[in-house]
């Protein structure tokens, strides 16, 4: 009898081992909200002589399902404005690179008619000057603001685009001019070209 409990407790204990265990299902990802573009802008509703190419680009994602500590929202904002001399011929560049921290959208129901906010600390703030100009002090490595963009959805025109711009560059301390999640207060510019797509 021994001899038979001990062969059944043996026969038990390996396949208990040998068994596979049960996997749970994976936790399926959460939807994304995308808002991709971008859009040659100006201070009126022509680019006016001498200004330039003022460009901003956006690619920012979102949970469209949030409460997930890892769903936090990302992506990449540049706007550059790049400057040209009365002849025509590039004269510099300055260029503001975002890190996205938030995506909103506000406005009527229809994705097309709506505004989306884009908002994120700025990454770097760089600078492209001709020989001969003097070159801006660049910020310090612990100056990150925060910034925001307000950019229609629709890409009918006229339509204007917004931006908080940045505090002083040359003062790391100066206060921040925008809120995490908050649209600018003004539409600055005017949409010349391109649009931005919610998907």
């Amino acid at each position: 009898m021994r001899k038979l409990l001990l062969t059944i407790a043996l026969a038990t204990t390996a396949a208990a081992v040998t068994a596979p265990a049960a996997s749970a299902a994976p936790e399926p990802e959460p939807a994304m909200l995308s808002l991709r573009g971008w859009s040659l802008l100006s201070p009126s509703a022509t680019v006016p002589s001498g200004f330039g190419h003022l460009t901003l680009a956006i690619d920012a994602r979102t949970p469209a399902t949030p409460g997930r500590a890892s769903g936090q929202p990302f992506g990449h904002a540049t706007i550059q404005h790049v400057f040209l001399d009365p002849k025509g011929s590039w004269q510099g560049t300055v260029r503001i690179e975002v890190n996205v921290d938030c995506l909103t959208t506000t406005g009527p129901t229809s994705p097309t008619a709506a505004t989306a906010t884009v908002t994120g600390t700025v990454a770097s703030l760089t600078f492209l000057v001709p020989p001969g100009t003097a070159q801006p002090t660049p910020a310090a490595n612990s100056w990150h603001p925060e910034t925001s963009f307000s950019v229609p959805l629709d890409k009918s025109s006229p339509a204007k685009v917004g931006w908080s711009g940045i505090p002083d560059y040359q003062n790391p301390a100066a206060p921040p001019v925008a809120t995490t999640c908050a649209p600018p207060a003004t539409a600055t510019f005017f949409r010349i070209h391109g649009g931005y797509s919610l998907t």
